[in-house]
């Protein structure tokens, strides 16, 4: 299996392709939070370059208890978010994470977890990628 690793600060890195899914990150930003929240949202644009659909089917972190992720809908003038069980990156499209849309959600952050913390994508075909999140604001 090729594992897809990627560290990111807010710059444009290539991921090695791995049955015709060829990722690029082009963002990778933690929203803002006090250091006592319980919860956080995490936000990572994605380009597929390749000729396969990329499936994410989860996400983890050492940094967070609890990692999922989620779509927010306004539904009778009210957000609400709901989990997903999967995102797919299209062959030759984005995925944009943004705030009031897809996001990442972090739940019970461990010592520490403010620094540089990161999470492992998992997508369908068992390969994965690490990506570091950049503090808004840096």
């Amino acid at each position: 299996m090729i594992v897809r690793t990627l560290l990111t600060l807010l710059v444009i890195a290539n991921v090695q392709p791995a049955a015709g899914c060829e990722l690029v990150v082009t963002g990778a930003w933690l929203r803002p939070a006090p250091p006592t929240a319980h919860m956080r949202a995490a936000f990572v644009s994605f380009q597929n370059r390749g000729a396969t659909d990329c499936v994410i089917i989860g996400a983890t972190s050492t940094a967070f208890a609890s990692v999922s992720l989620h779509r927010t809908t306004m539904i009778d003038g009210v957000a609400r978010m709901r989990p997903l069980d999967s995102l797919t990156i299209p062959a030759g499209g984005n995925l944009h994470m943004a705030p009031g849309g897809i996001h990442v959600m972090l739940m019970a952050p461990a010592d520490g977890a403010l620094d540089a913390p990161a999470l492992r994508f998992e997508f369908d075909d068992g390969d994965h990628l690490d990506v570091v999140l950049r503090q808004e604001g840096d």
